[in-house]
């Protein structure tokens, strides 16, 4: 009688060792949610700086090819005027 519980007791311990190293383990569950988790992060990253990168193209695009553009944006940016013009600033 004896035997037959330690044999229980055994594969208890044999069967939570098991679950052990299964979620806990350096292969285990919880690594793989982490990687898991890191994956879709660098997914969501890699779309947006997808994104980011195409919205840049399309303004250096903008910037060498259209010349109304690249006028406003100076303008505006470093308050340029050309020949001929007056500026009148406003004080608020």
């Amino acid at each position: 009688m004896l035997e037959g519980a330690a044999n229980r007791a055994l594969l208890f311990i044999f069967v939570l060792s098991l679950l052990y190293v299964l979620i806990f383990g350096e292969d285990g569950l919880l690594t793989y949610l982490k990687l898991k988790k890191n994956l879709r992060d660098s997914t969501k990253r890699i779309a947006m700086l997808q994104e980011e990168n195409k919205n840049m193209r399309m303004e250096i695009d903008r910037l060498r090819n259209d010349k109304e553009y690249l006028e406003d944006i100076v303008r505006k940016k470093y308050g340029l005027i050309r020949e001929g013009e007056k500026v009148y600033r406003f004080e608020r």
